[in-house]
């Protein structure tokens, strides 16, 4: 059964002010931090890294492994007990992500050096496990994020992502999210950093329909 729409946004609200202001609180230190694994800032090429991801409404692994210095390959996995604003263990999903840094803009003044962006894409597989038990292929549509560089340990990430998928089975046929994201991270060693992703938007299903999607997490990165 669905739940009211205001008793799920209460504890993902609850948990993306926590999570910003713990990270803020935590920003002040003085390590240098050239990278990160939600934003825009890659690892640097002969680095390999781990990320696990754990909130509403999923569990997700992910493996950093750089290409070269400027193009990321990200294998994932992801186990979700929601889809849109549904609470059930309902759907598993796993593909290959790609991070592409960008040249930085010839604007923004002061804030220039503190800015970074890069291009994502993503190809993936997705298993429903109820009601309808439908299988879908994720067509990799391509989304942006900027990092600011808010201190020397703390990145600040803002993103936009269009991902579909195509249902192969079910109901047949089309379904495209537009997802906005904000999230930050937070270096806390030299191999460990700590990191918080909300991200919301609507659904069109593939009858029209139109759904909410929210996913507000908690994670831990390691640098191999």
């Amino acid at each position: 059964m669905s739940r009211p729409v205001a008793l799920v946004l209460r504890p993902v609200f609850t948990l993306l002010v926590f999570g910003l202001v713990s990270l803020g609180c935590l920003g002040m230190g003085s390590n240098a931090y050239a990278s990160n694994l939600t934003g825009a800032r890659l690892i640097p090429q002969y680095d390999q890294s781990v990320r696990a991801m754990m909130g509403f409404p999923d569990l997700e692994v992910a493996y950093h492994m750089p290409w070269d210095q400027k193009f990321e390959l990200i294998p994932r996995a992801q186990l979700s007990y929601g889809r849109g604003l549904d609470t059930r263990f309902r759907f598993f999903t796993a593909g290959l992500d790609t991070r592409v840094a960008l040249p930085r803009p010839t604007w923004g003044g002061k804030f220039r050096d503190k800015l970074h962006w890069a291009l994502l894409l993503r190809l993936s597989m997705l298993w429903e496990t109820e009601p309808t038990r439908q299988t879908a292929v994720g067509l990799g549509c391509p989304g942006i994020v900027v990092t600011y560089v808010a201190s020397k340990n703390l990145d600040i990430n803002v993103g936009a992502r269009l991902l579909d998928y195509f249902f192969l089975t079910g109901d047949v046929g089309l379904e495209t999210t537009l997802s906005m994201s904000l999230g930050a991270e937070y270096k806390l060693s030299e191999t460990w950093r700590g990191i918080f992703l909300f991200d919301a938007g609507p659904a069109l299903g593939v009858d029209d329909r139109v759904k909410g999607s929210i996913r507000a997490v908690f994670g831990v990165g390691y640098n191999l």
